[in-house]
């Protein structure tokens, strides 16, 4: 059971349920097992009401169609991720009052982005810019861990970060570094975030780079005790996203 370059595998109950709701045209087949197709007639009987193919093999391929993943014996084929492009979003974001978005500066481990994705989606980001380079891929990884969340969300693919931010700051948005402070004033729960803001977070080693910090209008910083520098990339994440909300949807 071979699967085409053009193609890609997404696994586990609740990712393809996900799949079939928000992007089933993406979808070539349904593969499961004979064995436990019974804990997913409603997953097939909707397979089946939108003409997708449906398959059945053994375990044993499953695993190695899922590299190892738990795929919890269902898993779904899918087209390419495909991105979205800056000029596609700019355009319904130039009509919005309020607008969230996230800049991801070489963010390398999959977990990690695909649990930024769910937040990201949580809270109600627009999108999310993801260098084309040193950039943990869109893959099986990054469909699981994100709950399948990654269709609700435009994620956009660019060259230059920092082109991106210069183009942001046209459209109306402040930038904010996610990264260490220098003054109180920097700690998150002591700043008014605009209604347009871009959230840049930095690679889980060497944190927002040298020149993407300097060409962000502000630093937020996140206040730690004990002697702890740093944390999850992910958990940063969740903590501004919902400083913002808080500010702008109590």
């Amino acid at each position: 059971m071979k699967i085409k370059n053009k193609e890609a595998v997404v696994f586990g109950k609740n990712v393809v349920v996900e799949a079939l709701r928000d992007n089933p045209k993406s979808i070539s087949k349904i593969i499961t097992t004979k064995k436990t197709k019974e804990k997913f007639l409603n997953i097939l009987e909707r397979a089946r009401k939108l003409k997708i193919k449906i398959e059945f093999t053994d375990e044993q391929k499953l695993d190695l169609m899922a590299n190892g993943g738990n795929h919890q014996n269902i898993l779904a084929v899918t087209d390419s991720f495909k991105y979205y492009s800056f000029s596609d979003w700019a355009m319904q974001s130039q009509e919005r009052e309020k607008d969230l978005v996230l800049i991801l500066d070489k963010i390398e481990d999959t977990h990690n982005f695909g649990a930024i994705i769910r937040t990201a989606a949580a809270v109600g980001v627009s999108a999310i810019f993801v260098a084309s380079h040193k950039q943990a891929p869109v893959n099986a990884t990054v469909f699981k861990t994100s709950a399948g969340n990654i269709f609700k969300i435009k994620i956009i693919q660019i060259a230059n970060l920092n082109d991106t931010i210069s183009k942001l700051k046209k459209d109306g948005f402040w930038t904010y570094a996610v990264d260490m402070g220098k003054d109180k004033k920097d700690i998150i729960y002591n700043q008014e975030f605009d209604k347009k803001t871009a959230f840049v977070l930095g690679s889980e080693g060497k944190g927002v780079s040298e020149k993407i910090r300097q060409n962000c209008d502000f630093i937020t910083s996140i206040p730690m005790q004990n002697g702890v520098e740093s944390l999850n990339v992910s958990v940063s994440a969740a903590i501004v996203l919902y400083e913002y909300r808080r500010q702008y949807f109590k």
